[in-house]
């Protein structure tokens, strides 16, 4: 059997997940984290450079925004570098997801751009409407929708976003 990231000894060897990386990343305020969800562990792996988001790119590559610019994480290096500013308008962007096909996705008060993650450059793609403002988390899973968190009301509400229009619908 080949072994996967899960709870279990899929190959016989006697361990969990032996092999293979099962992380996923975090960050704090200046530390970036590889945390292993199987094995209960937490790697301080890096720093951040006041990241507000970041997301993994199709091909490995760790991407993240600041207020106002775009940055890459050079694995080699350990440092990231500087893509590109963010000529989104409404506020500073502080979520950022990157769907399976490489498509950016930045939002803004209550807006939703697309950013090129090779330059940096974002285009507006609509107003979410209601009175739905980013909180700072974005995420798109693995069907394709885009979802985001939405201050309001005194607690953080899910929200999903279409990714043609911007606009957003309330989950919960």
């Amino acid at each position: 059997q080949v072994e996967i990231c899960d709870f279990e000894d899929n190959d016989c060897t006697d361990a969990i997940n032996d092999g293979i990386e099962c992380f996923v990343s975090a960050h704090g305020h200046r530390e970036l984290f590889h945390v292993d969800p199987f094995l209960g562990t937490i790697e301080v792996v890096g720093t951040v450079p006041g990241l507000t988001d970041f997301d993994i790119g199709s091909d490995g590559t760790l991407y993240g925004i600041r207020p106002g610019t775009f940055h890459v994480l050079d694995d080699a290096q350990g440092s990231w570098s500087y893509v590109g500013s963010m000529n989104a308008s409404g506020g500073l962007p502080n979520g950022f997801a990157i769907d399976s096909n490489s498509t950016g996705y930045v939002t803004v008060g209550n807006s939703l751009y697309t950013i090129d993650i090779s330059t940096g450059d974002t285009n507006w793609v609509g107003a979410m409407g209601g009175s739905f403002k980013s909180s700072g988390d974005c995420v798109v899973d693995r069907e394709g929708v885009l979802y985001m968190t939405s201050w309001g009301n005194g607690s953080d509400d899910l929200i999903e976003v279409n990714p043609d229009t911007g606009e957003g619908t309330l989950i919960g």
